[in-house]
């Protein structure tokens, strides 16, 4: 407790001597010393001048419209008096220094007094844990104080149970006063300079980009008005000062000092701390992958992106690669190709997915594309055997030991052997400039299909080796595998076009035909797509993981609502879609649609 006298320069030393005249255990000090100290002259005259100053002050705080307020004094329950005869004690004035003679020096107000005295027990302060302050005797604590200050900020006035007002603050040294006026004072005074803790404040971490709705928690964990924060320009963040949140989308990465404007319930609203926080905000992980362009010197380059458009009547045939983020952080070609086209009312797909590991991918995949769609491009020309199959096949898969199934294989099924050999031939031939091109250099995958609407059905016919999936949506719910993907020999491994899958069994196994009602889409994709899209291969199995993964789709393109007809744009639209975020997930991504 700290009281300051506004008319002298000892407010240190007053306060010590009033603090010790209303409450002498506030000190561990001798009681017939301070008793002594209060009683000097000196001491007296500036007390009881400070006080008559302190009793206007707190009047006209807690009474401005000047209407009568009572100051309690509380009875004792006994005369006080000071016994006539104190053993000598030389005293010293502390204003002074200066030796004090005659009865004031020569007082000692301690235990000598006669036993039939009664000396007067200064009141005792009991602070509660309300932050309320009452006014109890030491020597009676078990008496229900008559003076009590409860408000929070002083402002209520004390509780009365005198009909008078005294003139002025009694002289606490004197021996007939009632010091537990001075004593309410003092409590209802300490209302009035409340201690606040210092606060800190936390706030979670951001993502640039991305977001965000904080709290500042502050620490200790006390109730605060937050009014106002001060961010770093271009931020991307505000105060919702009726949430208490900082909300926005971050628009930078690193740490940031943000400087919080806050307040106390209790305090008036003009009143403003201040605490400075600190706000981590990370990368947005897509800023930092690299896009940098492939160099057009090495063998076998070709465009980093590419994407195609074609219409048949009331078919839209569409196809986007573009090249992942692994590469292009590198500055490395893409690996996947794909081919589309239409011959004789029949339309044609492929995608083919070059191996990362094989160093010429980039070129296995595109000869392999454009070799199996050319070699179909022809052979549909003379379709008849497999229309009639076709005519009189049942709805379903057609085994490829049936007219319908056979005359499939000798289609697509070789076209993947066409495919195997140009691979072949590449090795043979070599590539630029005579460079030595091994076999395993142009490992890939390879994804076929071909379909024709025939009498309210659809023909199709499938061939796959690899990863990635081909799927036939139809009949509303339905959804037809155009063959089993390949996990190869270890985990996240796959299989590659090969002798050994383009003839015999293994290519009568990969070849497969059908004939369905109200197709709706055939849909093509490397696993840089389906990976993201299907979390395994038993998703590919589900009708509602395709109507995902279309939805998605026709959302950022528009697929379902183009009318027949070039429709400008949308094969563009498919190769931004492309660049869907997935962490993780940064191979390249190949997609062809017979819609």
């Amino acid at each position: 407790m700290s009281i300051k006298n506004p008319a002298s320069n000892n407010e240190q030393l007053l306060s010590l001597a009033l603090i010790a005249v209303v409450q002498r255990t506030a000190l561990r000090c001798d009681a017939d010393f301070l008793f002594d100290f209060a009683r000097i002259p000196s001491t007296a005259a500036l007390a009881e001048q400070f006080l008559a100053q302190l009793e206007v002050a707190l009047r006209a705080h807690l009474n401005p419209d000047n209407t009568a307020l009572a100051i309690v004094a509380t009875a004792t329950g006994a005369t006080e008096s000071v016994p006539d005869q104190l053993e000598p004690r030389l005293m010293v004035d502390p204003m002074t220094a200066a030796p004090v003679s005659g009865p004031q020096g020569q007082q000692n107000l301690a235990a000598e007094a006669t036993s039939d005295a009664v000396v007067w027990t200064p009141p005792n302060l009991i602070v509660e844990a309300t932050n309320s302050v009452r006014v109890g005797s030491v020597a009676d604590e078990g008496k229900p104080a008559e003076v009590a200050a409860t408000s929070a900020d002083g402002a209520e006035a004390l509780d009365a149970t005198a009909s008078t007002e005294p003139s002025s603050l009694p002289d606490p040294t004197s021996s007939t006063s009632t010091p537990t006026q001075v004593t309410a004072m003092l409590s209802q005074m300490s209302k009035t300079t409340r201690s606040y803790p210092a606060i800190r404040f936390q706030l979670p971490n951001a993502k640039e980009g991305q977001p965000f709705d904080g709290r500042p928690m502050p620490s200790p964990s006390v109730p605060v008005i937050i009014s106002g924060v001060t961010f770093p320009p271009d931020l991307g963040l505000s105060l919702d000062e009726l949430g208490q949140r900082i909300v926005g989308t971050p628009t930078k990465s690193g740490e940031f000092v943000l400087e919080i404007e806050y307040r106390f319930p209790d305090e008036p609203e003009h009143s403003v701390r201040g605490a400075n926080t600190l706000l981590t905000i990370t990368p947005d992980p897509r800023l930092l992958w690299k896009d940098l362009p492939s160099d057009q010197a090495v063998p076998f380059w070709k465009p980093d992106r590419d994407c195609a458009r074609l219409e048949d009547g009331q078919a839209r045939l569409v196809a986007a690669s573009q090249r992942g983020r692994s590469h292009a952080h590198k500055g490395t070609c893409r690996d996947d190709d794909f081919f589309i086209g239409t011959s004789n009312g029949w339309r044609i797909a492929v995608v083919a997915d070059g191996a990362g590991s094989a160093k010429y991918s980039r070129r296995g995949a595109q000869l392999a594309a454009r070799t199996a769609g050319e070699f179909m491009a022809k052979a549909l020309l003379e379709d008849a055997d497999l229309l009639a199959a076709a005519e009189h096949a049942d709805q379903g898969p057609a085994d490829v030991r049936t007219p319908l199934g056979n005359a499939i294989y000798k289609v697509v099924g070789y076209a993947a052997h066409a495919a195997m050999k140009a691979l072949h031939e590449e090795v043979v031939r070599g590539g630029e400039r005579g460079l030595p091109v091994a076999l395993s250099d142009l490992n890939t995958t390879l994804l076929v299909a071909v379909a024709r609407p025939l009498g309210g059905r659809t023909v199709i016919g499938t061939y796959t080796v690899g990863d990635g999936a081909v799927g036939v949506l139809s009949g509303g719910d339905r959804v037809t595998l155009g063959g089993v993907p390949d996990g190869g020999e270890f985990s996240g491994g796959t299989r590659f076009l090969a002798n050994a899958y383009v003839q015999g069994d293994e290519l009568a196994t990969r070849t497969r035909a059908f004939v369905l009602d109200k197709v709706e889409a055939i849909v093509l994709m490397s696993d840089g797509v389906s990976d993201p899209k299907f979390k395994s291969d038993r998703a590919l199995e589900t009708r509602e993981a395709w109507d995902t993964l279309m939805l998605d789709i026709t959302a950022e393109t528009g697929f379902d609502v183009v009318a027949p007809g070039l429709a400008e744009g949308l094969e563009a639209r498919l190769l931004d879609w492309l660049g869907f975020w997935v962490p993780g997930e940064h191979d390249d991504r190949t997609i062809a649609i017979i819609w």
